[in-house]
């Protein structure tokens, strides 16, 4: 779970590399219900279909739903959730670059603040448990012709923002990943992904190549100063996380 573009992909392509994983990704059985194959289907057939699987783990990656975290974690047994997240400026710039300033950026928080965009079927995830002080926080910023920096850093916080809305943090359920150390420490962080899990999970990553980071943009002080907060924040939990295997865990 996360912000889009905060590197979930890549680790569940190293997570299915893995033998003993079974990864599903965005577009899959387990959204087949929904027209854009996005929203998660009816948890009840999801928690079916995941006792049907016989491999002992299986990796989902409902980014559209980390606003639901809790949800999740309460209905699906044995459990738990990574968040991942990443340095706001490098997302900021993914997202644009992969997307376009609308799509990437400007049309995220679109929804938020434009009633009939909001009609669009395709928008149901991004108006979902909003807390309507960061909507209002965020109000004097949002113009169609906005600096699109803008629009994707406030995407960010609204999305990793989530984290402590669903109160994720000490919950020993959840852990706390970070791209970067994920890249500049593989086998320190496959090693503490192993004891999360409960589970000896190798990753790969000695063969990853780093994409180039997006050092500083062209971003409202506010925005970047908010957004940063929450980033150094996030570090900090990550880094006096304690880690409970799921044995250990009452």
């Amino acid at each position: 779970m996360g912000c889009q573009r905060s590197g979930t992909t890549l680790l569940s392509k190293l997570f299915d590399e893995v033998f003993s994983c079974a990864v599903y990704g965005e577009y899959s059985a387990f959204s087949n219900q929904d027209t854009y194959r996005l929203r998660l289907n009816d948890l009840s057939s999801v928690v079916e279909a995941l006792e049907n699987i016989k491999i002992p783990t299986v990796i989902l990656k409902p980014l559209v739903e980390s606003q639901n975290a809790n949800v999740l974690l309460e209905s699906i047994p044995q459990s738990s959730v990574i968040w991942m997240y990443r340095n706001p400026f490098e997302v900021a710039s993914s997202s644009i670059n992969k997307f376009g300033i609308h799509e990437g950026a400007i049309n995220k928080i679109r929804p938020l603040y434009d009633s009939e965009f909001a009609k669009n079927p395709w928008t149901t995830w991004l108006t979902e448990k909003v807390n309507p002080e960061h909507i209002e926080h965020f109000r004097p910023y949002f113009d169609l012709a906005m600096n699109p920096n803008d629009a994707a850093m406030i995407f960010w916080y609204l999305r990793n923002v989530q984290y402590f809305e669903n109160s994720l943090q000490g919950n020993e359920r959840v852990m706390l990943l970070n791209y970067e150390q994920l890249l500049l420490h593989g086998k320190e962080i496959s090693a503490k992904i192993s004891r999360f899990l409960g589970r000896k999970i190798d990753l790969n990553v000695a063969k990853v190549e780093r994409q180039t980071a997006a050092l500083e943009l062209n971003v409202d002080s506010a925005i970047q100063s908010k957004c940063f907060e929450l980033y150094e924040r996030f570090k900090s939990i990550e880094n006096n996380e304690n880690i409970v295997s799921p044995q250990n865990r009452l």
